[in-house]
Order: structure tokens, then C-alpha cells, then sequence
């Protein structure tokens, strides 16, 4: 029975260092099986000390996550013989605290995972043992905080002796790169300060997961720049989520810039113990009171009536209720309404592959939650055909909603509202963003991505990407040494098996004279002589301008007749597309060339756009890599992604 107790105080002890851990993790952190790891969880909850939490997300398996209970938080701290301020300001064991990780759910989860592979890697390997590691208390003062601002967490390894204390940091797809930027600004700004709190042994590494290649290159470039200005006090070492997936965590490769890259035992400096104190539980769980059982509604009940009920409480409790609340699939739309704004329910049906109705009831939901608003029809303004049902409303990211997806991207609103790519509500007395003073030019582009995923079902591909007017710009260093980009309507990638077509795309109303044609296609000249689309693309995109009416069309016509004979470019009469059984493009002219880069003409309504972009199977080459470069996200999980 002791010995039982004892497994159950150890379990706690994880479950408060790291919040929302589940079963997997417990598992890998105690080194016992997920059985077990499950039953502790279940018998804290029946003793009043946890409760578990099923918060959804597009990018996670569902599963119920463990917590600390706020009701349990005085029995605890008389457990670990500290007073409520001293827990505090050790582990995240405020409300506040958990409310700022359910909010950062894909984080916290990644963190809690890594952090558990690790201990079961490093366990089998017998190399070391992961000794302490948890999640940073907010609570504690910042003028008493021994990380770096922005960090996810802690851990320290420990071999006979010696320590190997290391901070954590994720990177998330989303966050712009001036956010990256920024951020490391802001470590290095701080590594005094919080180095002088490690003594003689100093400010330990700080363990970078980045999502990709690419995130990892504008890192290494921000640190090199560091390195050049002047003396570094900081050491940062890079991996990327992938290479974590592929080689797990105690084998992962971690690299400093410039240096060889080796398993993160190699490269962590060892010596004295740490001076981060400990969080034990003393006695065992039984010689303990228990915390008083909870009674009434679930956690994950109570945060579905306060968000529904949209509650005036603080925006960070709002920010964890919704959360809680909203479904993996309501999350997805979310991110489309943001990153996309002034789409229906007809065209998000088509680009997430639901049923109509179904998106429709989520839409109201998420609007009565506060996170999106419904924009009508202005009032004058007729129906636009194929757009949806007559009147129907197109959805704006709030305010609110804003705030949601900075924080599950880890980025400072206002940041994230500035570079983030998304499109927000404008309060009052700011100006409208551009995709609502060019309303009719964002429908239409709306309208192409709904029936251009329509097209590539019945041809059997899947618009794996789309991203927006702000994920598409790109400037880059052309030949001559001069700055030059590209602004693209919008771009993605069309997939099937292991064949992959990116594009980018022009959405032309006939609005643009020679001039504006000229500069546009010289951008896109330099874009492709300096083979800017490597790392972003899987292999080189097609040009494809879509057209509003017989006018445009005949003006881009005219302007990319012989432009290149390297490149595919695509001309395509959108604007035959009469109603929802009319495939996107029902006419493609013009000219493109493929791999080879050999000329070929597509004439008359035989073809399309999903044809010319993606050939029959067998036709024109099907050896494209969707796994290789950055593919980004599937479509229905837009990512941000900024250059």
C-alpha cells in the first residue's frame, strides 16, 4: 500500500510540473505502461486531487488530459511543505496558469510529449534520466524569473552527479517571422539578468523545436546576425518537429548554427546541480487530507455555457473557455474565416469537404461565441452568382477570435494582428483591412478556391493548401542584388498520391493597365530565374490568372503572350463558371510548359484548370513530391505562413 502511495505522489508530482499531461506522457515520464499510467490518473481524480479536460484540436488525437484542481491547490502545497505563494512560484498551479496553457493547447501537449519521449529514451538507453522538468509559473515576479521571456518550459537531465539543465521552446507554424525576430531579441535582452540566477554555471541552452526546415533557416540566420554583431551570452540549439517525429527524442539531431549537428546529450553542458529548487511531495498521498470532491458540472460543461452565454470575464479565462468548448472542427473553420475572410457556408463546405448544414450550425455557434461575426450582403449590392444562397452571410474573425489564435500560436496579439495573415473586424474609427475595401475582388478569389476544390475532386485530386494574399507574398534577393517580390492573389497545392502541383494564382477583374501587367510579371520573372519557390513549394508552381470577364481576359492575354517559355502560366475564363455543376475554368488558353519545359496549348472547354494544373494520372509527368519542401497544411487546416 505505501509503495502504492508512493506511485500515486510521484504521478502528481508530473501531473502538477506539467499540466494537461495524459496518459502517453505519464506513461514515458514514469516509466511504467499506459495502463497504469491511467489508472493513477483515475484514482487522483476519484481521491479530489486531478481532473482530466477534453479539449479538441485539428492537430491532436483526442484524448482526456489531466489537471490539477483548483480546490486541491492548499492540500497540495501542505504536501510539498511550501505555502500557497512559494507553490506558485514554482510550479503553474494557478488558475491563471492553466488557463493560459489550455489556450496554448497544441504547445503545451507538444512540450508535455517531448519532454516524456525524452525520459522513456533516455530510460532505455540507460545514457542518463530525466530528472525534473516542468511547465513556467507565471505567478512568480518577472524581476525573480530564472528563464528567458517566451520559453515553454524546463527540464534537466542527470547522469551519477552531473546536471544538464536545459530550457524549452516551441516554435509554432503560424507565428510570423517577425515574431521569431522579435523574440529572440527578447532572450537575449533578458540572458543577463536571468544568467546571473544560474551562478558560475550560467544560463542553461535553450532546445528550439522548430515545425520545418524553413522556420529553422530564419532562426539560424537571426542568431548568425547576433553572433557577428558582437559577444553571444546565449546557446540555442535547433531541431525541427520532424526530425524529433523521425528519431525520436533522445536520438534527434540538434545543431548550434554553423556547427555539425548531434544527439542532445552530446551537446548539453554537464556539471553542478541546478539551483532551480525541487517540487517533492513529502509524505506519501495518504498521510495527506484530501481535497473536497467535486461536485456539480465538468470543467469542459461549465466553459461550454460560460462561452456560449459569451460572459463578461477576463479575456484570458475567455480565451481557455473557448478552448474547452469549441471542436477540432470548429477550430478549422476558424482558421479558414481568419486567414480567408468573407466566406459562406457553400464555399467552406466545399473547402473542408462537410456537409453545408453542418458548417452552417458551426458557423452560428462560433458566432454566438463571439470568436467570428457574420458580415451580410451590403445593402444595393446584388447576390453573387454561384456564391451560396442569396443573402447568405460571410463570416470576419473577431476581436476575440484574434486573440484566440495568437494565443495558440504563442504570438502577442497585436503582433499577431499585424502579421499574423489574418483578417480582423476593424473596431471603431480604424480603417478596413484590404480584403473589405476590395470586397468584390476577395469574393471572387473565394469563389475560385471553393470551385477549384470542387474540380480537383472530380478529378480525382485534393487542394491540399490555399493560402491568402498575405501567406502568398514572398520578397526575396533577385539576381542583380536588388529587393524584389511577388504578391499573389493567393497560391496552393493541388495533390494526389505522391504527385503534387503548386500554383500561384492571379485573380484579374480587368482593373490593371500595361504598366501594372509590366511590373507584375517582371516580379514574377526575378521569382523564378532566382528559384525563390524552393523550401516553399514542392516543386516549381504554375502562373494561373483567372479572369472576371471576357475584358480581363483579353488583357492578360495580351500581356503574357510570349512572357516565358520556361514557365507555365495558365489563363483561364473564370467567368464562365455559371452555376455550381460548371467545373472552376471551363476554358483554358495560353500557354504552359512542363518539366521539361517544352510549350503546349491548352484550347476549348475540353480541359480546365485542375486538368492543365493536374493531368490525368499517367499524363504529363505525375512525379511531383508532395513530401518533399514545405507542403504546409491539408486544406481545412490553413497555417500561417510568413516570408
Amino acid at each position: 500500500m505505501r509503495d502504492e502511495a508512493a506511485r500515486l505522489a510521484r504521478a502528481l508530482e508530473w501531473i502538477v510540473r506539467l499540466p494537461l499531461c495524459g496518459d502517453r506522457e505519464l506513461a514515458g515520464l514514469m516509466g511504467v505502461d499506459e495502463h497504469d499510467a491511467r489508472r493513477l490518473i483515475h484514482l487522483l481524480a476519484a481521491q479530489g486531487w486531478v481532473e482530466t479536460v477534453a479539449a479538441a484540436s485539428p492537430e491532436l488525437e483526442p484524448r482526456r488530459l489531466a489537471v490539477l484542481r483548483g480546490a486541491a491547490v492548499p492540500a497540495l502545497a501542505a504536501a510539498c511543505g511550501r505555502d500557497l505563494a512559494s507553490l506558485a512560484g514554482a510550479v503553474p498551479a494557478r488558475p491563471r496558469d492553466l488557463a493560459g496553457r489550455l489556450a496554448a493547447l497544441e504547445t503545451s501537449a507538444r512540450v508535455n510529449r517531448f519532454l516524456a519521449e525524452l525520459a522513456s529514451d533516455l530510460e532505455s538507453s540507460g545514457i542518463a534520466r530525466l530528472d525534473d522538468a516542468r511547465s513556467l509559473p507565471l505567478a512568480l515576479p518577472r524581476s525573480e524569473r530564472w528563464w528567458l521571456p517566451g520559453v515553454e518550459g524546463y527540464g534537466c537531465l542527470r547522469a551519477g552527479p552531473l546536471h544538464a539543465p536545459f530550457l524549452v521552446a516551441w516554435d509554432r507554424a503560424a507565428a510570423p517571422d517577425v515574431h521569431r525576430r522579435r523574440r529572440l531579441g527578447d532572450w537575449f535582452a533578458a540572458s543577463g539578468s536571468a544568467g546571473r540566477r544560474w551562478g558560475r554555471e550560467g544560463l542553461p541552452p535553450v532546445l528550439l523545436v522548430c515545425p520545418s526546415a524553413r522556420e529553422a533557416r530564419v532562426w539560424e540566420d537571426a542568431l548568425t546576425r547576433r553572433e557577428e554583431a558582437g559577444p553571444v551570452r546565449l546557446d540555442v540549439l535547433l531541431t525541427t518537429g520532424d526530425e524529433l517525429h523521425a528519431a525520436g527524442a533522445g536520438e534527434a539531431r540538434w545543431r548550434r548554427p554553423g556547427r555539425a549537428p548531434a544527439p542532445l546529450a552530446e551537446q548539453l553542458g554537464w556539471g553542478e546541480a541546478p539551483v532551480v529548487r525541487e517540487v517533492r511531495i513529502g509524505p506519501a498521498l495518504d498521510d495527506c487530507t484530501p481535497p473536497l470532491r467535486r461536485t456539480g458540472r465538468s470543467p469542459g460543461r461549465s466553459a461550454f455555457d460560460r462561452a456560449a452565454s459569451g460572459h463578461g470575464g477576463p479575456v484570458w479565462q475567455r480565451l481557455a473557455d473557448l478552448a474547452l468548448a469549441t471542436s477540432a472542427a470548429e477550430k478549422t473553420l476558424v482558421e479558414w474565416v481568419a486567414r480567408h475572410p468573407l466566406l459562406g457556408a457553400a464555399e467552406l463546405a466545399e473547402l473542408t469537404r462537410e456537409p453545408a448544414g453542418a458548417i452552417r450550425r458551426r458557423l452560428e455557434r462560433l458566432a454566438s461565441c463571439g470568436v467570428i461575426g457574420a458580415d451580410a450582403q451590403p445593402p444595393g449590392r446584388a447576390a453573387i452568382p454561384g456564391a451560396g444562397d442569396a443573402g447568405e452571410p460571410r463570416y470576419l474573425l473577431t476581436e476575440l477570435g484574434m486573440r484566440l489564435l495568437a494565443a495558440h500560436a504563442g504570438v502577442p496579439p497585436a503582433t499577431f494582428a499585424r502579421h499574423g495573415g489574418v483578417t480582423v473586424v476593424p473596431g471603431p474609427g480604424r480603417p478596413r483591412p484590404r480584403a473589405l475595401r476590395h470586397r468584390e475582388h476577395t469574393l471572387g478569389v473565394n469563389r475560385v478556391a471553393a470551385r477549384l476544390a470542387r474540380g480537383a475532386r472530380a478529378a480525382g485530386w485534393r487542394l491540399a493548401q490555399w493560402r491568402n494574399e498575405a501567406e502568398s507574398t514572398h520578397r526575396f534577393l533577385a539576381e542583380d542584388g536588388r529587393i524584389a517580390w511577388i504578391r499573389p492573389d493567393a497560391s496552393g497545392v493541388l495533390v494526389r498520391g505522391a504527385a503534387a502541383r503548386p500554383f500561384l494564382l492571379e485573380y484579374d477583374r480587368g482593373t490593371l493597365d500595361s504598366g501594372d501587367y509590366h511590373a507584375k510579371l517582371e516580379g514574377y520573372r526575378r521569382y523564378y530565374a532566382a528559384r525563390e519557390w524552393e523550401g516553399h513549394f514542392p516543386r516549381e508552381p504554375a502562373l494561373l490568372f483567372v479572369c472576371s470577364d471576357r475584358r480581363a481576359e483579353h488583357r492578360v492575354r495580351l500581356a503574357v503572350d510570349g512572357w516565358s517559355d520556361r514557365v507555365a502560366v495558365l489563363v483561364a475564363a473564370g467567368w464562365q463558371c455559371r452555376d455550381q455543376c460548371v467545373e472552376l475554368l471551363g476554358s483554358v488558353r495560353g500557354r504552359r510548359a512542363d518539366d521539361a519545359h517544352v510549350k503546349r496549348d491548352h484550347r476549348g472547354d475540353s480541359g480546365g484548370a485542375v486538368e492543365a494544373l493536374a493531368p490525368a494520372r499517367g499524363s504529363d509527368g505525375e512525379t511531383g513530391n508532395a513530401g518533399s519542401g514545405s507542403p504546409g497544411p491539408r486544406a481545412g487546416e490553413p497555417r500561417g505562413r510568413r516570408r
